[in-house]
């Protein structure tokens, strides 16, 4: 990552507490249609965060999970929809 962009973040973590996840999220959704994404879903409440179709034909589905303390949390739930989303085939 260049130094600029991590700046950036920091500065957005900084200025939006709670949202920071929801926000970078979106940008990764954002950076995934850029970069060609022929199909995207995102989700900011429940569910798999990303479903993306990439241009080649591959299918992949994301939990996006940001932190400031060092950890992360990746509950149960997060397990599970993406479990249902391998037996899919992403």
């Amino acid at each position: 990552m260049r130094l600029e962009v991590h700046r950036r973040l920091q500065d957005l973590a900084e200025h939006s507490g709670q949202e920071y996840g929801k926000l970078v999220q979106k940008l990764l959704a954002i950076a995934l249609c850029e970069c060609g994404a022929t199909r995207l879903t995102e989700r900011s409440t429940q569910g798999i965060d990303l479903e993306v179709v990439l241009a080649d034909g591959r299918a992949l589905a994301f939990e996006v999970k940001t932190t400031v303390s060092g950890e992360v949390t990746f509950g149960r739930k997060d397990i599970k929809g993406l479990e249902a989303r391998a037996v899919q085939g992403l």
